[in-house]
């Protein structure tokens, strides 16, 4: 029995060899990027580019499934791909250990990639990550905020052009409708976040590994229904 005999009674044998000749970049390895991660790579998916420009630190281990006592101070990126290698030694999995900034993102390695999943936090690089897919018709889905959230239930698959409450999608809209992007998949809650009197940002184990299993779904039936 092999590690997908589970998965392949759900799914046809054609089916599974589809997931493991797509290739996807993933931007942003932390609550809900990890998440996402984990859930594709037990589900077939064979080939990653991974992009994250930091390292494990303590307060992590409350939501991200990478972090441990044992790795903190560790790139997550070679975290991450050492448990992915654990998970499935034929996984390919090329790292890119940065920060990405909107002016990077023509740089990157496109070529070959199947879907490209924006889990990152940084608003100005998002809106470039949308732009560049968008006229190069690239498949991409993009998570709006988890933070200072309570409900895991909450999280709704839509285009940004019909977000309401979320400050992030609020941000973006404007800006993407300037450079002319008309539509963009993402994953939001309309829960609205608890302000708690603290320039930091809350954050708790559940919330944001929901929404990366929730988007993590969504492009695995993509990549299925695409023909």
């Amino acid at each position: 029995m092999d590690e997908l005999a589970r998965l392949k009674i759900l799914y046809s044998e054609d089916k599974i060899n589809k997931l493991k000749n797509q290739k996807i970049m993933l931007f942003g390895l932390g609550g809900v990027g990890g998440y996402v991660l984990e859930t594709l790579a037990r589900s077939g998916i064979s080939s990653f580019i991974i992009i994250d420009g930091d390292i494990i630190e303590e307060s992590n281990i409350n939501r991200q499934i990478i972090a441990t006592k044992e790795n903190i101070g560790e790139s997550k990126v070679i975290a991450f791909k050492k448990r992915l290698l654990a998970i499935n030694p034929d996984i390919k999995v090329e790292m890119i250990d940065k920060f990405i900034h909107k002016d990077d993102i023509v740089r990157l390695p496109f070529d070959g990639v199947n879907y490209v999943i924006d889990c990152i936090d940084t608003i100005s690089t998002k809106i470039a990550l949308a732009k560049y897919c968008f006229d190069n018709n690239i498949k991409i889905i993009s998570a709006m905020g988890a933070g200072n959230k309570f409900n895991p239930m909450g999280f709704i698959e839509t285009d940004i052009y019909k977000t309401e409450v979320d400050p992030i999608a609020k941000k973006m809209r404007g800006e993407l409708r300037k450079l002319g992007v008309d539509k963009l998949k993402v994953v939001y809650s309309k829960e609205v976040p608890q302000k708690n009197g603290n320039m930091n940002i809350g954050s708790n184990a559940f919330v944001p590994a929901s929404m990366g299993i929730y988007i993590a779904s969504i492009v695995f039936k993509d990549l299925l229904e695409d023909e």
